[in-house]
Order: C-alpha cells, then structure tokens, then sequence
C-alpha cells in the first residue's frame, strides 16, 4: 500500500485501538556486567557477582552450544543402524558411524582470493568436526554451505587417513513450538484483529535520508489516513533508529518519534542495532533510558536479539547482523551468494540465531549457556535492516520475515496477530 496525504480523520471518529498482551522473553539475552579483562581479577577476588570477565576462554561458547543441541541432533539420526560414537576420539577405522560435533571450517591457505567478492568462502576451505576430546577432518563436496560454529550430527566412515568421509549431514531436530496464552482484544467499533507494524532502520537524524516518509508512518499510526490504523497494537524497530553519521540528532529524533507514538498509546518496542550507540557484543544491550527520556511510558528498550509474545504469538528476531554475516561465510550449493532469506533460513535449520558467532560477530563470553540457541520454535522469526522485503512460511507455520530498510525502501511490514498474514505498507509521497 501507498500512503497517500489528504482525507484526514477527525478527532471523534477514531475507535479504540487493538490490543495484544505483552509479554517479554529477552531475559536470556540480557548480558550481565561485562568487566575488562584488566579488572577482572580484581573483581573475582571481591566475589562481584553477575560479571562476564574477558579474559575467559570462548570455549566454553562452543560447549554449552553443543550442549544444547547435541540431544536433539541424535534424536534427528534416530532409526538409524550405524554406530554411535559420543565422542571423535572414539571414532574407529573403516567403521560405519555416526556423531554429533561443532563444524569448524578453515583455509589451508587464508591469503588466497575467496571464491566470490565479499565473502570468507576460499577454495582450499576444509571442514572438520570437533568437540571436547578433539576433531576429525571431514571429506564432502559442499564444504561451502557450512560455516565454524554450525553444530551437527555426521554419518560417514573414517579413513585410513583419518578422514572422515561423510555420506550424509543431519541438524538438530526442531525444538517445540512454543505455547503462549497472552490476551488480544479486537479495536473498536471495526473489529479489527491486532496487528504489529515491523520495521527497521529508521536513521532518525541521517542528513541524506529525508524525514517525509517517517513523519508519514507517524501519521498512519495516528490514524490521519485511515481508521484502519487502529488496528496496529504495537510498533517494533528491529535495529538502526537513530542515524550514526549525526548520533546526537539521531537518538534526539527517535525519542521524539517514540515520545509521539507514546501520547497516542502506541505501544513502541526499540531494538538496537549494529551501528547504534550501545554494546558492540552479542547479545547487545538495550539503549540507555537517559538516551531517550521523552519516550518512556509506552517504550520498551530491548536487547538484540529479541524475542517476546505478543498475544499467543512468540516474536524472535534481530537487526540483521547474524544474516549479512552467515552470507558472507556460507554459499549455496552452486557456489552462488545466499539471499537474505536463505541466511535466515539456514540459522532456522541449524536452531542458532548466529552461528558466527563468536569466530566472526563478536559476542559476549557465556559461561553458563548460549542464549542464542532456539529452544522454542517461535511463530514469527524476523532479521531487520535486509535490503529488500521477504516473506516465507515454514511447514510447521512459522513466519519468516526479512524487514526492509525503512530510509531506503519506505516499507513496513503490518502482521496480523490472528492470521500471521502480511502486508507490506510504502510511505512515499508522489507529487
């Protein structure tokens, strides 16, 4: 749709909003105290709790990632006569097995030229298969379509080199799909089920983005331009609000945009996103409150990644930054570039909102668990900043989407709480 200016509605004639309970899951992704490695000793000697000191090893990343997906991994190869083998070092010669273990992918040569531009994929790349007692090299023909990080159950045959020859790949078996019980009330007097307005990279502040197309999203959710807007129950920005070319415009902007919607009673959830002025580490902290203290009675800052219920609808997404960052280190079988959606795809596939990380995206160093494991099959799961609008659903139901960059496409994406049905909404004014 195409927002057109003219029509207004007046005052009395706009009904009651929908509505659909709130319900936050980003507990897991909120990161404790993250404390310098130059401190970090002093903080253990005066027993600071709720710390993450840098100078841990990532190791243990990659075991509680394993962990996590081992069971469901062997679960997935179930029915199977090949034998078992619960750790590599228990691999056996020229005997047919099966196991579970986190992919490591290394070039024998890291400086020769990568297969195509602006990717880490080489042609010397090998893949092995490693886990707490040590790793095995493995022999396949898609080598380019795994990535380090990606856990996986593997059957093949080890040979009289050591190699292991695999003959087929298994990811974890899916999670269950997540249950919820979260109200939802229709608008008034229309009817209209709840919905919720995705979108992503707002660039409040940008010199070069032009503030028309925002000021006309505002408007729509005001109800300006149809009654229908009254059926939108929250608004999401998955990442990039404020512009980082002029940081203190930007975040001034977006708390005067978050403090609009606010005095309407639209609730706003604001993710953070790669350039904004937060952590720089997965998960990413939620923007400080002091950094907008207008927008504060209807404004829920969230971590990145996110994930809560809305209504009986679990949310699960990010900013975009695991799926440029997967494209840049997997291809697709014909050695061609992945798409924003087949990079969100695969992080389904696979039950791991980044596997890059943290060999490539920087991530925090959980001792405890990875957070990023998908425990629970959400019913949306969702990538902002992508450069164009995607849309899929999976077998099961669940709603891939890929939201658009708002400052260069103008496009939202409207979802129906009821149906999961969605509509791509474009704010440009046409002389």
């Amino acid at each position: 749709m195409t927002a057109a200016i003219g029509g207004r509605c007046s005052q009395e004639d706009r009904p009651r909003r929908a509505f659909a309970a709130h319900t936050p899951k980003w507990q897991r992704f909120q990161a404790k105290l993250i404390v310098p490695s130059s401190q970090a000793a002093h903080a253990v000697s005066q027993q600071v709790t709720d710390i993450y000191p840098y100078q841990r090893q990532y190791s243990s990343v990659y075991y509680q990632r394993l962990l996590a997906l081992k069971p469901r991994c062997w679960k997935a190869m179930e029915g199977d006569s090949c034998t078992k083998v619960d750790r590599v070092l228990g691999l056996r010669e020229n005997v047919p097995s099966m196991i579970v273990g986190t992919l490591v992918k290394e070039a024998d040569d890291p400086r020769e030229d990568p297969i195509l531009p602006n990717t880490e994929c080489r042609p010397s790349d090998q893949l092995y298969l490693e886990d707490e007692s040590g790793r095995v090299a493995l022999n396949l023909d898609n080598t380019h379509q795994y990535c380090t990080g990606i856990v996986l159950g593997v059957k093949g045959v080890v040979d009289a080199a050591g190699t292991m020859d695999v003959e087929e790949m298994f990811p974890p078996a899916p999670p269950p799909i997540a249950s919820l019980s979260g109200e939802t009330k229709p608008s008034l007097p229309a009817s209209h089920t709840p919905h919720v307005l995705l979108v992503s990279s707002l660039l409040c502040g940008d010199p070069d983005v032009s503030s028309l197309p925002r000021e006309m999203l505002a408007s729509y959710l005001q109800g300006h331009f149809t009654l229908d807007a009254a059926k939108v129950c929250r608004v999401l920005v998955a990442g990039n609000g404020p512009s980082s070319q002029d940081p203190l415009q930007g975040i001034k902007e977006l708390d005067a945009f978050g403090a609009q919607l606010s005095r309407l009673g639209i609730p706003i959830d604001i993710m953070p996103g790669k350039a904004d002025p937060t952590t720089a580490n997965w998960p990413q902290r939620p923007l400080h409150s002091s950094l907008i203290p207008n927008a504060t009675t209807f404004v829920f800052r969230t971590p990145n990644p996110y994930a809560a219920g809305h209504g009986k609808q679990l949310f699960v997404g990010t900013d975009g930054t695991n799926v440029v960052d997967l494209q840049k280190h997997i291809l697709t079988e014909r050695k061609e570039p992945l798409s924003e959606m087949e990079a969100l795809e695969k992080t389904m596939e696979w039950s791991h909102m980044c596997p890059t990380g943290p060999s490539s995206v920087p991530t925090v160093p959980h001792v405890e668990q990875d957070p990023m494991v998908l425990d629970q099959q959400p019913h949306v799961y969702f990538c902002g900043n992508a450069g164009k609008f995607a849309h899929k659903v999976m077998a099961d139901g669940t709603v891939l989407l890929c939201i658009p960059k708002f400052s260069k496409t103008f496009e939202a994406v409207l979802l129906n709480l009821e149906t999961l049905k969605v509509e791509l909404l474009r704010f440009e004014h046409k002389d």
